[in-house]
């Protein structure tokens, strides 16, 4: 027996309430740029929502409204059951269903797979990837099997990771796989990837290397990166070996980053006479391609390449200019095959730590504790303003290890990329790597016996010390002479640990310090901790004595109550008897901040302690929200700095309509005060059922519960789309907020009951079953848990769904039996709703519907089912209410008069029957995310909607036929209370509407200039035609952009870009095309649209709206877009610009034209009016099948708009 919303549409939590976002792994982005030659921006893919299927199946689906505000909906798949929780953070959609929370509490699931909008920043949205690019991981233990897991292809096998990466099928199979447990421990996504330098050299003293023989002869450096130009002067005869991870692609860079970088390693310096050689330039070099053409890649790719560097090329060092876009904890895919790659082969992985200047911003794989984790400086030992800095996220761990220069560095250039000559500059830690990776070969050179860790220690411990905090620079600036003609090295770095409030319950922290004499003479060294408070850092001896090709160990402990809070760190110097510096170890220390103990205790209905989903936000700028969950004790102790927070939850409670009710609480704790141990209590017991009475009678279709919680530059905001497997919802009062502000609301659609059944309270109709319109009497047979017998044909059933019991048998026997109709009840909690329809997902041709326990009594007490359906209820009620600064101690029932509605009459036009979807989205600027999903409806239709109106409070409406094939898209609306409207959609003219709904639109900022011209607008107030030109809908778009009459771009769809206008004015003449099928579509099968408009340079940091004309036109038609013929009929026809676009003028010059062979010939009509608005008479013939415009307007500054559009209307 499962639970799921009608239609597999699911309930959404949204916007920040039950899952905190914590920093995970993310794409590997570039750790540095090249400043000389700026990259084109891709182009932009159009203004088309973007569907993401997830890996449970769930199918999310954002709209960029622009302004924004967005809407997001989620269409759960067949089988699903339960709700989906989503969040919104930094602007990020997360999205997860609840069935994977406990996946993810547990750690076997990346949290990564259910950020939307990081899914679709990395091209992993459903038009652009067939599938979902998975890492799985096996348990120790357990056998890898040969076999890809079910509803997956295994791409390439990881061992060092005990793993596969494979691509997962868009549907439900894997996650079936997953959670049956066939064997995969832990699911990571398989994120894309991005690439992250005479002077340099002098800088870390490689010449003095050179000059002793050192350079780098017989040490194999692999460097993993974009691919290398293998033509490049300055690396022709350099690499030995190559290998594209690229799929398609071979080791050729024509993204320019590893060439840089590579030849940093070990370039010869060819083009410049030896000038700009690498740091080794005799090191035999290994090229890896893992990032692709386009600077992307997948960490997969990355992995294996690492493994072909350290197992299959034997390189004793790996440079790594690249990493996560997000910080990483070490304990993601690329840190851990890293560490075991380093422990399996003893390879010095050299990693760029970041290019985000923050702290706690190290990412991965320079996360890994292996890793030798590379920071930026510029030519004066000043850190780079960009370098990532520690310490590590999540345990607050010692990193960065070392830095290198960064800023500015000259390398070669790929030929293969724009601009010119042999060498260009870039920064980044991606060029101060590969500093290191070349001092590391010339070290290993020198002693070609060492291990990694050991190249790694000897690199640190004889660094230049630059005086700065080791969160930033590491050990300091590597200094190659003093690296290769060390006889004394140290341990690198000593990690004294994290001290929690209140420091005295905090134990020391003691590391072994190792000093390595490879000298013939013993050395005797004196050592003092230096760069830190006294007593920070407390050594078990001051001095010791090294043996000649030995070693000496002694300690370092750390003292958290010398240090002031936060980070400290400093140097363990080891000084010889001539008083100079042999070797030293960096250390470091994390100092909490003050922190209190929060009890939190929750509630249920009924005053028992319950379990709970909890959202913690403190109200400070910058502060993320931390999710929480409350075990069965009803109780939890948080660890908090001092502050004010909120709390909030969403709990399940029993609910007001029977026994077997469910219902939905809200609690919340909007202000809490912890400058001491404290206790709040979420306290259930007070909830009050909120509810919407009207005048007509409904049922609810959708059901949003919202808040926001702003203070003190921070903002915790939600929304709860209610399943309807709950029958009644609540909210408890909470006391007026002090500081910022608070709302609560709630928005409701009601709708006619799709079935009412005589005798009973309701009657909740299924997905899978066959609904009809109209009344029926049907004879009732009870079967109760036992089958359904053949008595029951042409009659009502009544079952009880055991638990455990497969619903679809049960609809299956029923249907077999040949009975009309089934209901069914069961012993859970709610409204029973599931998927009842056939194997091949097609509808059952009986009626199929979920009563509770009692309406199941009561119809088991008659013989007969009186009932009556209505598929398509004739009324929608869309309401909105909201409570400011508090939730009052009150009734909290919604009873809106009929002077606080709106009434609106709305026609949806189809040339023909065809199914659609609509929905009304609630948004207000507490609210700029509009939540719901669209409700089927039968096209064409009428209906009567009555909408909530307020201050502050706007509507936006979408419509689609098909299933989304075009898509109609109005405006945000605002509503006066009282007022009556008539609003039409899909009633023809359908042309090209420019500038509603989108989420950019026509604009040029600085030199660069964006088109979007969706091309299937209808005749209502500013609603905008958006068509699925690249799927199998019998449509298509074609849209172009001229520069003073020569083509700058073409591209299929909507848009058109160009990219380097130049600065002073220009003409510019837009194009598209538009085509739909006859058969199918009937009217405007042919359309063709010209704008022409002049512009000039606009400035650099905000978006310009550019002067392009709009076109509307007037016509009376039927729903099916006819006009009768013989007869005289008023037209209009309009013109006006874009809200907001500069460079206008003064509108005029409208003229109109007529045909009614489809464009084979034409005829003006007069047209009457003033300014940007005219009238005239269609003189429709009696024989005509359609009626086919051409219109055009211009203005006063050179801008023009001319149309044509073929079949326009019919005519009956």
């Amino acid at each position: 027996m499962t639970r799921g919303p009608v239609g597999r549409r699911a309930a959404l939590l949204s916007a920040g309430l039950v899952l905190a976002a914590v920093p995970v792994p993310g794409a590997v982005a570039a750790q540095g740029a090249a400043p000389v030659v700026k990259a084109a921006p891709g182009k932009r893919t159009g203004p088309a929502p973007k569907t993401v299927t997830l890996v449970t199946g769930d199918k999310v689906t954002v709209t960029d409204l622009g302004h924004g505000k967005e809407t997001a909906t989620v269409e759960r798949p067949p089988g699903a059951t339960g709700a989906v929780r989503t969040q919104t953070s930094d602007g990020d959609l997360t999205v997860v269903p609840d069935e994977a929370l406990p996946y993810l509490r547990s750690g076997k699931l990346d949290r990564r797979l259910f950020d939307v909008s990081a899914l679709i920043r990395q091209g992993l949205a459903d038009t652009r990837a067939t599938s979902l690019p998975l890492i799985v991981g096996y348990g120790k233990g357990t056998r890898v099997p040969a076999a890809a897991p079910a509803g997956t292809t295994r791409t390439r096998s990881l061992p060092s990771l005990r793993g596969a990466a494979v691509e997962a099928g868009k549907g439900r199979t894997f996650w079936r796989s997953f959670t049956r447990g066939d064997g995969v421990d832990k699911v990571w996504l398989d994120g894309r990837v991005k690439a992250d330098m005479a002077e340099s050299n002098a800088q870390i003293g490689t010449p003095v290397a050179w000059d002793a023989g050192l350079t780098g002869k017989g040490v194999t450096v692999a460097v993993l990166d974009s691919g290398a130009d293998l033509t490049h002067p300055d690396l022709v005869d350099r690499i030995s070996q190559s290998r594209s991870f690229v799929d398609g692609e071979e080791v050729a860079d024509r993204d320019g980053h590893g060439t840089h970088v590579t030849s940093t390693v070990g370039g010869s310096g060819a083009a410049s006479d030896g000038k700009e050689k690498g740091v080794a330039p005799d090191a035999t070099l290994a090229v890896g391609k893992v990032l692709s053409d386009e600077g992307s890649g997948s960490e997969s790719q990355i992995i294996a390449g690492m493994e072909w560097a350290a197992r299959d090329v034997h390189a004793r060092i790996v440079s790594m200019s690249l990493g996560s876009s997000d910080p990483s904890d070490g304990t993601d895919p690329m840190s851990q095959a890293l560490d075991s790659l380093s422990q399996e082969t003893g390879a010095l992985f050299v990693v760029a730590a970041g290019n985000t200047g923050a702290p706690s911003s190290i990412s991965s794989p320079g996360a890994a504790d292996a890793a030798l984790t590379v920071g930026a400086v510029d030519s004066a030992d000043q850190p780079a303003y960009f370098t990532s800095a520690g310490p590590r996220a999540g345990d607050d761990a010692l990193k960065p290890d070392l830095s290198a220069p960064g800023v500015d560095i000259l390398a070669a250039r790929s030929q293969l990329t724009d601009g010119s000559g042999y060498y260009t500059t870039m920064s980044g830690t991606s060029m101060a790597t590969p500093h290191v990776a070349g001092a590391a070969a010339l070290l290993a050179q020198e002693h070609p016996d060492w291990t990694g860790a050991q190249l790694k220690d000897a690199l640190m411990s004889t660094s230049e010390q630059l005086g700065v905090s080791a969160y930033t620079v590491g050990a300091g600036r590597v200094s190659v002479p003093d690296a290769v003609q060390a006889t004394v090295t140290a341990t690198g770095s000593a990690d004294l640990g994290f001290y929690r409030w209140p420091y005295p319950a905090n134990k020391p922290v003691t590391r072994n310090l190792t000093y390595t004499n490879s000298a013939d003479q013993p050395v005797h060294l004196t050592l003092s901790a230096q760069g830190a408070p006294d007593g920070v850092a407390i050594l078990a001896d001051s001095s010791l004595t090294v043996p000649a090709h030995g070693t000496a160990t002694t300690t370092v402990t750390g003292d958290g109550s010398k240090a002031p809070v936060g980070t400290t760190s400093g140097q363990i110097v080891a000084t010889d008897d001539t008083g100079a510096v042999r070797a030293h170890t960096v250390f470091g220390l994390v100092k909490e901040d003050e922190r209190y103990t929060l009890t939190v205790h929750v509630k249920d209905r009924a005053g028992a302690p319950t379990a709970a989903d909890l959202t913690v936000q403190q109200l400070a700028a910058n502060a993320d929200p931390e999710a929480d969950h409350v075990g069965d004790s009803g109780t939890i102790e948080l660890r908090l700095k001092p502050g004010t927070y909120a709390l909030t939850s969403f709990l399940d409670v029993h609910g007001s309509h029977g026994a077997d009710s469910l219902g939905l609480g809200f609690l919340s704790a909007p202000e809490v005060t912890l400058d001491h141990d404290s206790e709040v209590t979420l306290d259930g017991t007070k909830l009050r059922e909120i509810k919407a009475a009207v005048p007509r009678r409904t049922e609810t279709h959708q059901l949003l519960m919202e808040y926001d919680r702003a203070a003190n530059g921070a903002d915790l905001s939600g929304a709860v789309q209610v399943p309807l497997t709950y029958d009644s919802v609540f909210a408890a009062p909470t006391p007026r907020v002090t500081q910022g502000s608070f709302e609560y609301r709630t928005v409701w659609r009601l709708a006619k009951p799709q079935l009412e059944v005589k005798g009973i309270g309701e009657a909740t109709v299924q997905t899978g079953g066959t609904l009809t319109s109209g009344r029926r009497r049907l004879p009732l047979v009870d079967v109760g848990d036992g089958p359904v017998p053949a008595s029951a044909r042409g009659k009502a059933v009544l079952a009880h769904l055991a638990d455990g019991a497969d619903p679809l048998a049960l609809a299956r026997a029923a249907q077999d039996a040949g009975a009309e109709a089934l209901f069914v009840t069961d012993d859970a909690p709610g409204r029973l709703m599931d998927w009842w329809g056939n194997d091949d997902n097609t509808d059952r041709p009986l009626l199929i519907a979920t009563v509770n326990q009692a309406d199941a009594a009561r119809l088991r007490a008659s013989s007969t089912v009186d009932m009556t359906g209505t598929p398509d209820s004739p009324y929608v009620y869309d309401l909105s209410e909201g409570h400011t600064g508090a939730i009052r101690d009150h009734d909290l029932t919604y009873r809106p008069s009929p002077g606080q509605l709106a009434a609106l009459h709305v026609s949806f036009h189809a040339a023909r029957p065809t199914s659609g979807g609509e929905f009304r989205y609630s948004v207000t600027d507490t609210f700029p995310v509009g939540i719901g999903f669209q409700e089927n409806i039968d096209l064409p239709a009428e209906r009567t909607d009555y909408v909530s109106t307020g201050p502050g409070q706007l509507w936006t409406e979408s419509v689609t036929i098909g299933m989304g094939t075009l898509e109609e898209r109005g405006g945000l609306v605002r509503y006066q209370g009282g007022s009556r409207a008539r609003l039409h959609w899909f009633q023809p003219v359908w042309h090209p509407w420019l500038g509603t709904g989108l989420g950019w639109g026509e604009q040029r900022t600085g030199d660069q200039i964006q088109l979007n011209t969706p091309g299937w607008g209808d005749s209502g107030p500013d609603h905008t035609g958006f068509g699925d030109v690249w799927g199998d809908s019998g449509m298509t778009q074609t849209t172009s952009v001229y520069q003073d009459g020569t083509l700058a771009d073409s591209e299929s769809g909507s848009t058109a870009f160009v990219w380097d206008a130049p600065a002073d004015e220009h003409t510019y003449q837009v194009v598209t095309d538009t085509a739909l099928d006859a058969d199918h579509w009937q009217l405007t099968t042919r359309g063709h649209t010209e704008w022409t408009f002049r512009s000039a340079r606009t400035p650099d940091d905000h978006p310009t709206t550019l002067p392009l004309i709009n076109l509307s036109y007037g016509l009376d038609t039927d729903l099916a877009g006819t006009v009768p013929g013989g007869r005289r009929l008023p037209v209009t026809l309009g013109a006006s610009y874009m809200a907001g676009a500069t460079g206008t003028g003064t509108l005029g010059g409208g003229r109109l034209e007529v045909s009614y062979d489809e464009g084979t010939t034409w005829k003006a009509v007069a047209l009457r009016g003033t300014g940007a608005s005219w009238h005239g008479t269609l003189e429709v013939p009696s024989t005509a099948t359609s009626v086919s415009l051409r219109a055009s307007a211009r203005d006063d500054k050179g801008g023009s708009v001319s149309e044509e559009i073929v079949r326009a209307v019919g005519v009956r």
